[in-house]
């Protein structure tokens, strides 16, 4: 069992303090819910647990390895197996779902991970169909497809 844990992570901007010493624990193999009003700092906590953004103080411990204000960039925060799912991601226009997915996923044996999960989610999504005419669900489950098969330790739902 993986363990991720968030130890009093600040973020300041100019005139606004959106997170004050928040302390979490995750591990893997259970669902979490972060609850709170629009403003309360839950999409920050994301961007910060991403490598989107760094906190202005605190540090993220993923399997006892310390990172500072959080991950150094996105790519980062993939290597450690941590994926964000938005509810209105942007998919690029002119690219299909599979081109997609491919962005930041290996493609060796791609086609069979995308089929499998297709099956165990029973979801499915013409990864052939360009961005420009996804909808709005299409496209969630464009980003969730992609998250899915790096086989995340953590996904994060935003």
């Amino acid at each position: 069992m993986q363990s991720l844990k968030i130890e009093n992570i600040k973020k300041r901007y100019t005139k606004k303090n959106v997170l004050n010493d928040v302390s979490l624990e995750f591990t893997t193999g259970s669902i979490f819910a972060i609850l709170g009003e629009n403003g309360a700092g839950k999409s920050t906590l994301v961007s910060i647990l991403s490598g989107n953004k760094k906190a202005t103080e605190g540090q993220i411990i993923i399997n006892e390895k310390i990172f500072e204000k959080g991950f150094n960039s996105v790519k980062q925060a993939n290597e450690y197996k941590i994926r964000i799912t938005h509810q209105h991601p942007t998919i690029n226009d002119e690219l299909t779902v599979y081109e997609y997915c491919l962005i930041s996923n290996s493609r060796k044996n791609i086609k069979e991970k995308i089929k499998k999960i297709f099956e165990q989610w029973n979801f499915y999504i013409d990864i052939n169909k360009k961005g420009r005419h996804l909808n709005a669900s299409e496209k969630f489950y464009t980003e969730l497809l992609s998250a899915l098969i790096s086989n995340p330790n953590f996904l994060i739902l935003d």
